[in-house]
């Protein structure tokens, strides 16, 4: 082997390495699709990221959200995160697991409330009927 192709061969597998394994980390803040649940009292809420998981691409799924009851609105507040193997050799499963969340709204009196996330803001009523998602 050449001196040249010594040098060279750690510097083309660094390469390839790097570029089936680029993570990046994904982030979703306030954001997502909200599913209402009444679990016997307790009114749980679900927060879905408008994005797919591949089980092959995709790892350390984490989050966590909060909700505020003030009256007759509540404000959820959340973040999705996880990385996905952006590597341009990367050879990602086509199945898609939703990045999701779970938190208690508690127990609510039965009625009407404006639930804020973000930017959305949508209707709930109390009790709920099946497991609704409002938009």
């Amino acid at each position: 082997m050449t001196l040249a192709a010594r040098s060279c061969a750690p510097l083309l597998l660094g390469l390839l390495l790097g570029c089936r394994g680029k993570w990046e980390t994904i982030t979703y803040e306030d954001e997502g699709t909200l599913c209402f649940q009444q679990l016997d009292a307790e009114i749980v809420v679900t927060v879905t990221a408008p994005e797919c998981l591949s089980s092959s691409c995709s790892r350390d799924l984490d989050g966590a959200c909060t909700a505020t009851v003030d009256g007759a609105t509540i404000e959820v507040t959340s973040e999705i995160t996880w990385e996905q193997n952006e590597g341009p050799f990367a050879n990602c499963t086509d199945d898609c697991g939703s990045p999701s969340i779970q938190c208690s709204l508690g127990e609510l009196s039965a009625g009407s409330y404006t639930v804020v996330h973000g930017e959305d803001e949508v209707a709930l009523v109390v009790p709920v009927e099946g497991g609704g998602c409002p938009f």
